[in-house]
């Protein structure tokens, strides 16, 4: 088994973590991986939106490693603090392990590579912007320049021995409740509370799971100018998740229905509603070709990977819906988007194993 050299590993890491890049400001964090790729012998380009790619030759099908680039707030100005085999923030901020030990691990494969003079297929590296955002550099991608078929996605849950083969679709959706204003104390009877017009709207909208496959939230809620003036207007926003497209698309029609109904019960209010898929579900079959080679992988490190639905979306969701297979896979980082996220060292370094397993795997 290949010898990992940790201190490396965490040194790249904490680089990486210092480096701020919260969704929309990763131009340093792109600078500083660009440097690091060049010397690791990649050709480096950008796409028209900012996305990097880079690519190492080798013999045979080209694997796609992607991860992407920022990181949620709070994310500035990270301090990292290592207990034994963890390392975590100092609580004031995110760790930013999602997804930067990702970043860190593709570096390490590469140092490996080089290092070890090790065969591998050649390597797309593809690292996107503003995915915490909505997938936005993934949706922009010029997917002209992307060369493989198949790959992994460094932003998946939890262990190493997670692999993600289904993920939901999302639907975002925007509600404008209008009503009428006018003073709350001198004639609040000329004036329609928009106010409690969401909160009648809100109360019908079923939160939650709403089943094994779908979810439903609303998670903003804007409006009022003051206590003094029966509000015109609140804004709310949510979200359906669902892994069944047609689930999916039901639970989006209920939404509608919903908004109708209480418009018809509701003359004096009027709601505007403003929605839009953002991205769609996929789902593979354990028969794939490529899921196979990963089950290779794993068995010299002697884990049983774990094929597992996720709840959350990730690059893949916009990959695998253009033909490619790319699969999720988890490092060891928990408590993601949470001031109390940390990364478990020696899960990090079992993925990297594997990853260094699944690209020694002879391709037929």
């Amino acid at each position: 088994m290949i010898k990992i050299n940790r201190q490396r590993l965490i040194e790249n890491f904490i680089a990486l973590v210092k480096t701020n890049s919260t969704s929309g400001n990763e131009k340093d964090i792109s600078n500083f991986l660009k440097s690091n790729l060049e010397n690791l012998g990649g050709k480096v380009t950008f796409d028209s939106y900012g996305n990097l790619l880079s690519f190492f030759e080798g013999k045979g099908e080209t694997i796609i490693l992607n991860c992407h680039l920022d990181t949620v707030h709070p994310g500035e100005n990270i301090r990292t603090i290592q207990k034994g085999d963890r390392l975590f923030s100092d609580g004031k901020t995110i760790l930013g392990a999602d997804a930067k030990a990702g970043l860190a691990i593709i570096l390490e494969i590469l140092n490996l590579r080089k290092e070890k003079k090790i065969n591998c297929p050649p390597l797309q590296i593809i690292l996107t912007k503003e995915e915490e955002s909505g997938l936005i550099g993934a949706r922009n991608l010029d997917f002209s320049l992307v060369k493989g078929k198949y790959g992994l996605v460094f932003d998946g849950d939890f262990g190493p021995d997670n692999i993600t083969i289904y993920a939901p679709g999302y639907y975002f959706f925007e509600c404008s409740v209008l009503g009428k204003a006018a003073h709350a104390g001198m004639e609040p009877e000329k004036g329609v509370s928009a106010i409690l017009g969401a909160a009648k709207l809100i109360n019908k909208i079923p939160f939650g799971r709403i089943d094994s496959e779908t979810t439903q939230n609303i998670g903003i809620i804007q409006g009022g100018d003051g206590t003094n003036i029966i509000s015109n207007k609140v804004i709310f926003k949510g979200e359906i998740r669902g892994r069944n497209k047609t689930k999916l698309l039901k639970q989006i029609k209920k939404l509608k229905f919903i908004i109708e109904k209480f418009l018809s019960e509701n003359k004096n209010i009027k709601v505007k509603l403003n929605g839009q898929i953002i991205f769609d579900p996929y789902a593979f079959s354990l028969k794939n070709k490529f899921l196979k080679k990963i089950q290779l992988a794993y068995e010299p490190i002697g884990l049983k990977p774990k094929f597992l639905p996720s709840g959350g979306g990730t690059d893949a969701n916009i990959f695998n819906n253009k033909g490619f297979n790319l699969f999720p896979i988890g490092f060891g980082a928990y408590n993601t988007h949470t001031t109390s996220e940390y990364l478990i060292l020696s899960e990090m370094e079992k993925t990297l194993i594997f990853c260094i397993n699944l690209l020694k795997i002879k391709r037929r």
